[in-house]
């Protein structure tokens, strides 16, 4: 298998993992079949989500994480044609739940802008490594709950682009799949952490779930560099 397979069939696991937290029921083949352009029998709203989802993967080498224009737009293509107010803020009241349990309440709408423009200007600033610095924006993310929907798949999104703008070896990297399997024992950490006011815990499970990921990969990389500078 050639670099470039490699790459893709991880991508493929990518996507299909992340849209399966939000109940897509499709398989690995079947996202490589949509995206193929191969007609399966499918719900049109699922058919979507993964053109969608995969779309917006491919910006991510045009986005700068700590701009707001940028998280928009990314919200826009992640989620058009699923919600009705993509590429905005929300407006209502929102929050985690698990099944069919909420598991804590999110800021209210009115103090949502100018909280996602503190994280954004705390990325832009932050003098930790790119690898929890991306974890970090992933939980606060969550717990800001910033979108009317999509807040998960956003979430995922930007920790792969924050972590792939120090290495590219972590864009493709299918670091959803283990989260997947733990999906229930994360929304619980991050409930954790917005009670304790601090995303410590989460930081952690989600830097686990990166090392799992790396050792699942069938030719691992022994050796990981990137071009981090502290800001």
């Amino acid at each position: 298998m050639t670099r470039q397979q490699r790459e893709h069939g991880n991508r493929l696991r990518k996507v299909r993992a992340s849209l399966a937290m939000e109940h897509l029921t499709l398989d690995v083949d079947e996202v490589s079949d949509i995206l193929s352009g191969r007609r399966i029998s499918a719900w049109p709203q699922e058919v979507r989500a993964v053109k969608n989802a995969f779309a917006a993967h491919e910006l991510l080498p045009f986005l700068q994480a700590n701009v707001m224009e940028d998280l928009l737009h990314a919200h826009h293509t992640l989620m058009r044609g699923l919600i009705d107010d993509p590429g905005r803020l929300r407006r209502v009241g929102s929050g985690l739940a698990c099944g069919g349990r909420m598991l804590y309440v999110a800021p209210p709408a009115r103090h949502v802008p100018g909280l996602v423009n503190d994280l954004l200007q705390w990325l832009s600033e932050a003098h930790v490594h790119p690898l929890i610095a991306g974890c970090v924006f992933h939980c606060e993310l969550e717990f800001m709950h910033p979108f009317s929907d999509g807040n998960g798949r956003m979430g995922r999104l930007w920790q792969t682009l924050v972590h792939g703008q120090w290495s590219p070896l972590f864009v493709s990297l299918p670091w959803e799949v283990p989260l997947l399997r733990e999906q229930e024992a994360f929304y619980h950490i991050l409930a954790d952490c917005e009670r304790v006011g601090h995303s410590t815990q989460g930081v952690e499970f989600l830097l686990e779930m990166t090392l799992r990921s790396w050792q699942e990969q069938t030719d691992p990389v022994r050796r990981i560099t990137g071009p981090y500078r502290s800001r």
